[in-house]
Protein backbone atom coordinates (compact mmCIF):
# COMPACT_ATOMS: atom_id res chain seq x y z
CA UNK A 1 0.00 0.00 0.00
CA UNK A 2 1.45 3.28 -1.02
CA UNK A 3 1.78 5.59 1.99
CA UNK A 4 -0.27 8.99 1.98
CA UNK A 5 1.72 11.94 1.94
CA UNK A 6 0.13 14.43 4.26
CA UNK A 7 1.05 18.35 4.67
CA UNK A 8 0.06 19.64 7.91
CA UNK A 9 0.54 23.12 9.28
CA UNK A 10 0.38 23.95 12.72
CA UNK A 11 1.47 25.68 15.92
CA UNK A 12 4.14 24.37 17.60
CA UNK A 13 5.46 24.68 20.97
CA UNK A 14 6.49 23.69 24.45
CA UNK A 15 3.61 21.93 26.41
CA UNK A 16 3.51 21.67 30.31
CA UNK A 17 1.29 19.25 31.66
CA UNK A 18 -0.10 19.69 35.16
CA UNK A 19 -2.09 16.91 37.39
CA UNK A 20 -4.52 18.19 39.26
CA UNK A 21 -7.37 16.84 41.48
CA UNK A 22 -9.84 18.74 39.71
CA UNK A 23 -9.51 22.22 38.15
CA UNK A 24 -10.45 25.79 39.88
CA UNK A 25 -13.15 27.68 41.10
CA UNK A 26 -12.95 30.95 41.14
CA UNK A 27 -9.46 32.28 43.38
CA UNK A 28 -8.55 28.82 44.05
CA UNK A 29 -5.01 27.98 44.09
CA UNK A 30 -3.95 24.11 43.20
CA UNK A 31 -1.51 21.97 43.80
CA UNK A 32 -0.06 19.82 41.24
CA UNK A 33 0.22 16.25 41.74
CA UNK A 34 2.77 15.71 38.55
CA UNK A 35 4.65 18.41 35.16
CA UNK A 36 5.87 16.56 32.33
CA UNK A 37 7.07 18.70 29.35
CA UNK A 38 7.17 18.00 25.82
CA UNK A 39 6.81 19.45 22.37
CA UNK A 40 2.94 19.88 20.93
CA UNK A 41 0.09 22.11 19.31
CA UNK A 42 -2.72 21.16 17.15
CA UNK A 43 -1.17 20.79 14.14
CA UNK A 44 1.85 19.26 15.58
CA UNK A 45 0.55 16.41 17.37
CA UNK A 46 -1.43 15.42 14.17
CA UNK A 47 1.49 15.66 12.39
CA UNK A 48 3.40 12.79 14.54
CA UNK A 49 -0.09 11.02 14.87
CA UNK A 50 0.12 10.45 11.05
CA UNK A 51 3.31 9.64 10.49
CA UNK A 52 3.20 7.06 13.37
CA UNK A 53 0.01 5.74 11.75
CA UNK A 54 1.85 5.19 8.26
CA UNK A 55 1.73 8.43 6.45
CA UNK A 56 4.38 10.65 4.70
CA UNK A 57 4.13 13.94 6.57
CA UNK A 58 5.66 17.01 6.01
CA UNK A 59 4.46 20.31 8.37
CA UNK A 60 4.56 23.99 8.49
CA UNK A 61 5.25 26.33 11.38
CA UNK A 62 6.70 29.06 12.56
CA UNK A 63 9.27 29.12 15.78
CA UNK A 64 11.24 31.21 17.42
CA UNK A 65 14.99 31.54 17.53
CA UNK A 66 14.99 29.64 21.12
CA UNK A 67 15.56 26.51 22.68
CA UNK A 68 11.82 25.37 22.11
CA UNK A 69 11.97 25.67 18.71
CA UNK A 70 15.11 23.67 18.25
CA UNK A 71 13.46 20.87 20.72
CA UNK A 72 10.08 21.34 18.16
CA UNK A 73 12.30 19.94 14.88
CA UNK A 74 14.56 17.68 16.70
CA UNK A 75 11.31 16.00 17.81
CA UNK A 76 9.70 15.96 14.79
CA UNK A 77 12.89 14.63 12.91
CA UNK A 78 13.13 12.08 15.26
CA UNK A 79 9.57 10.57 14.08
CA UNK A 80 9.94 10.52 10.45
CA UNK A 81 9.12 13.98 9.26
CA UNK A 82 10.42 16.74 7.52
CA UNK A 83 9.66 20.15 9.12
CA UNK A 84 9.54 23.89 7.49
CA UNK A 85 9.71 25.97 10.27
CA UNK A 86 9.43 29.49 9.30
CA UNK A 87 12.43 30.93 11.99
CA UNK A 88 10.82 34.52 13.79
CA UNK A 89 13.81 36.39 15.68
CA UNK A 90 11.70 38.28 17.65
CA UNK A 91 8.98 36.28 19.45
CA UNK A 92 8.83 32.86 21.66
CA UNK A 93 8.09 29.68 20.09
CA UNK A 94 4.72 28.49 21.37
CA UNK A 95 3.96 27.87 25.08
CA UNK A 96 0.89 25.51 26.66
CA UNK A 97 -0.17 25.04 29.91
CA UNK A 98 -2.45 22.13 30.27
CA UNK A 99 -4.22 20.64 33.70
CA UNK A 100 -5.71 17.83 33.45
CA UNK A 101 -8.01 15.85 36.41
CA UNK A 102 -8.61 13.20 37.85
CA UNK A 103 -11.67 11.85 35.47
CA UNK A 104 -9.05 12.70 32.45
CA UNK A 105 -10.67 15.89 31.10
CA UNK A 106 -8.59 18.86 30.05
CA UNK A 107 -8.13 22.27 30.45
CA UNK A 108 -5.84 24.01 28.14
CA UNK A 109 -4.15 27.83 28.26
CA UNK A 110 -1.58 28.66 24.84
CA UNK A 111 0.48 31.33 24.20
CA UNK A 112 0.78 31.39 20.52
CA UNK A 113 3.67 33.35 20.26
CA UNK A 114 5.72 33.00 16.88
CA UNK A 115 3.10 30.58 15.29
CA UNK A 116 0.66 33.69 15.00
CA UNK A 117 3.57 34.76 12.23
CA UNK A 118 3.31 31.99 9.93
CA UNK A 119 2.76 33.60 6.50
CA UNK A 120 1.21 33.17 3.04
CA UNK A 121 4.64 33.83 1.49
CA UNK A 122 6.91 31.46 3.50
CA UNK A 123 4.38 28.96 2.51
CA UNK A 124 4.38 29.90 -1.02
CA UNK A 125 7.96 29.32 -1.35
CA UNK A 126 7.31 25.54 -1.16
CA UNK A 127 5.28 24.84 -3.82
CA UNK A 128 6.94 22.03 -4.83
CA UNK A 129 5.65 20.43 -1.37
CA UNK A 130 1.76 20.98 -2.01
CA UNK A 131 2.48 19.50 -5.98
CA UNK A 132 3.50 16.16 -4.30
CA UNK A 133 0.84 16.18 -1.57
CA UNK A 134 -1.65 14.26 -1.72
CA UNK A 135 -3.89 15.66 1.30
CA UNK A 136 -3.39 18.51 3.40
CA UNK A 137 -4.91 18.44 6.86
CA UNK A 138 -5.06 21.91 8.58
CA UNK A 139 -6.67 23.62 11.67
CA UNK A 140 -7.52 27.32 12.95
CA UNK A 141 -4.24 28.00 14.99
CA UNK A 142 -2.15 29.71 12.18
CA UNK A 143 -3.10 32.77 10.49
CA UNK A 144 -5.58 32.85 8.04
CA UNK A 145 -3.18 34.23 5.54
CA UNK A 146 -0.99 30.71 5.41
CA UNK A 147 -4.27 28.76 5.59
CA UNK A 148 -5.16 30.36 2.62
CA UNK A 149 -1.71 30.34 0.56
CA UNK A 150 -1.73 26.21 1.62
CA UNK A 151 -5.70 25.84 0.18
CA UNK A 152 -4.73 27.39 -3.02
CA UNK A 153 -1.74 25.53 -3.48
CA UNK A 154 -3.57 22.46 -2.51
CA UNK A 155 -6.21 22.66 -5.08
CA UNK A 156 -3.92 24.15 -7.78
CA UNK A 157 -2.72 20.15 -7.83
CA UNK A 158 -5.70 18.30 -6.93
CA UNK A 159 -4.71 16.94 -3.82
CA UNK A 160 -7.97 16.73 -1.14
CA UNK A 161 -8.16 18.96 1.81
CA UNK A 162 -9.44 18.60 5.39
CA UNK A 163 -9.89 20.44 8.04
CA UNK A 164 -10.18 20.74 11.65
CA UNK A 165 -12.15 23.65 12.89
CA UNK A 166 -10.12 24.58 16.15
CA UNK A 167 -10.01 27.30 17.37
CA UNK A 168 -13.54 27.37 15.94
CA UNK A 169 -14.82 30.66 14.57
CA UNK A 170 -18.19 30.80 12.03
CA UNK A 171 -17.26 29.83 8.61
CA UNK A 172 -19.10 30.44 5.40
CA UNK A 173 -20.79 27.70 3.91
CA UNK A 174 -18.53 28.79 0.65
CA UNK A 175 -15.15 28.16 2.91
CA UNK A 176 -16.16 24.87 4.14
CA UNK A 177 -17.32 22.94 1.05
CA UNK A 178 -13.76 23.82 -0.27
CA UNK A 179 -13.12 20.87 2.13
CA UNK A 180 -13.07 16.96 1.24
CA UNK A 181 -14.87 17.30 5.30
CA UNK A 182 -14.37 18.59 8.48
CA UNK A 183 -14.14 17.15 11.75
CA UNK A 184 -15.33 19.56 14.40
CA UNK A 185 -16.53 18.24 18.03
CA UNK A 186 -19.81 19.22 18.83
CA UNK A 187 -19.00 22.81 20.38
CA UNK A 188 -17.01 23.75 17.46
CA UNK A 189 -19.88 22.86 15.13
CA UNK A 190 -22.16 24.73 16.72
CA UNK A 191 -19.78 27.88 16.84
CA UNK A 192 -19.09 26.92 12.84
CA UNK A 193 -23.30 27.91 12.75
CA UNK A 194 -23.55 25.81 9.05
CA UNK A 195 -23.54 22.16 7.89
CA UNK A 196 -21.14 21.12 4.89
CA UNK A 197 -21.59 18.06 2.50
CA UNK A 198 -19.14 15.79 4.31
CA UNK A 199 -19.00 16.33 8.32
CA UNK A 200 -17.62 13.95 11.14
CA UNK A 201 -18.60 15.21 14.24
CA UNK A 202 -16.33 14.06 17.54
CA UNK A 203 -18.76 13.64 20.66
CA UNK A 204 -16.31 12.35 23.16
CA UNK A 205 -18.04 9.20 25.03
CA UNK A 206 -20.58 9.43 22.87
CA UNK A 207 -18.92 8.11 20.20
CA UNK A 208 -19.21 10.54 16.45
CA UNK A 209 -21.87 11.48 14.02
CA UNK A 210 -21.38 11.29 10.26
CA UNK A 211 -23.17 13.90 8.53
CA UNK A 212 -22.78 13.30 4.50
CA UNK A 213 -24.85 14.27 1.87
CA UNK A 214 -28.07 14.98 3.99
CA UNK A 215 -27.95 11.55 5.33
CA UNK A 216 -27.04 11.66 9.25
CA UNK A 217 -24.91 8.51 10.77
CA UNK A 218 -24.49 7.78 14.59
CA UNK A 219 -21.54 5.09 15.68
CA UNK A 220 -20.83 4.49 19.35
CA UNK A 221 -17.39 5.17 20.90
CA UNK A 222 -14.80 2.64 21.55
CA UNK A 223 -15.13 1.77 24.98
CA UNK A 224 -11.95 2.27 27.15
CA UNK A 225 -10.46 3.70 30.42
CA UNK A 226 -9.61 6.97 29.65
CA UNK A 227 -6.73 8.45 31.19
CA UNK A 228 -6.11 11.23 30.03
CA UNK A 229 -8.02 13.20 26.95
CA UNK A 230 -5.44 15.25 25.66
CA UNK A 231 -4.79 15.31 21.63
CA UNK A 232 -7.59 12.91 21.49
CA UNK A 233 -9.11 14.82 18.91
CA UNK A 234 -6.15 15.71 16.97
CA UNK A 235 -5.20 12.03 17.02
CA UNK A 236 -8.40 11.46 15.12
CA UNK A 237 -7.98 13.93 12.82
CA UNK A 238 -4.98 12.95 12.30
CA UNK A 239 -6.00 8.96 11.64
CA UNK A 240 -9.06 10.02 9.38
CA UNK A 241 -6.46 11.79 7.18
CA UNK A 242 -4.40 8.79 7.02
CA UNK A 243 -7.39 6.30 6.15
CA UNK A 244 -9.50 8.44 3.17
CA UNK A 245 -5.26 8.79 2.04
CA UNK A 246 -5.41 5.26 1.86
CA UNK A 247 -8.26 5.06 0.08
CA UNK A 248 -11.06 3.90 2.57
CA UNK A 249 -13.98 4.70 2.09
CA UNK A 250 -15.80 7.23 4.90
CA UNK A 251 -17.35 5.32 7.00
CA UNK A 252 -13.91 2.64 6.85
CA UNK A 253 -12.08 5.78 7.86
CA UNK A 254 -14.13 6.78 10.63
CA UNK A 255 -13.94 4.01 12.37
CA UNK A 256 -9.79 3.62 11.96
CA UNK A 257 -10.01 7.18 13.40
CA UNK A 258 -12.04 6.04 16.21
CA UNK A 259 -9.73 3.32 17.16
CA UNK A 260 -6.19 5.46 16.98
CA UNK A 261 -8.42 8.07 19.39
CA UNK A 262 -9.72 5.53 21.99
CA UNK A 263 -6.13 3.99 22.56
CA UNK A 264 -4.66 7.85 22.53
CA UNK A 265 -6.64 8.57 25.99
CA UNK A 266 -5.56 5.14 27.78
CA UNK A 267 -2.39 6.86 28.15
CA UNK A 268 -1.32 10.20 29.94
CA UNK A 269 -0.18 13.53 27.67
CA UNK A 270 0.17 13.74 24.27
CA UNK A 271 2.92 12.48 22.59
CA UNK A 272 3.47 9.20 24.74
CA UNK A 273 -0.23 8.05 23.88
CA UNK A 274 -0.09 8.89 20.05
CA UNK A 275 -0.07 5.38 18.84
CA UNK A 276 1.39 3.35 15.72
CA UNK A 277 0.19 1.35 13.38
CA UNK A 278 0.43 -1.50 14.64
CA UNK A 279 -1.55 -0.55 18.13
CA UNK A 280 -4.72 -0.06 16.34
CA UNK A 281 -4.93 -3.43 14.16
Amino acid sequence: MKKPRITILGLCGRSVFLQVDHFHNPGETLHADGMIAEPGGKGYNQAVAAARLGAEVVFFGAIGADDDGKACRDFLLKEGITPYFQIVQDAPTAYACILTDKEGENRVTVCRGASTELSGAFIRQHEDVFASSDILLLNFEVPEEANEAAMELTEKYGAMLLLNPAPAHPCSAAFLDRFYCITPNRSEAEILGVETEREIITCGGDGVVILENGKKTALPAVRVNAVDTTGAGDCFSAALAVAVGEGKDLADAVQFAQRAAAKSVTKAYVMPSLPYREEIE
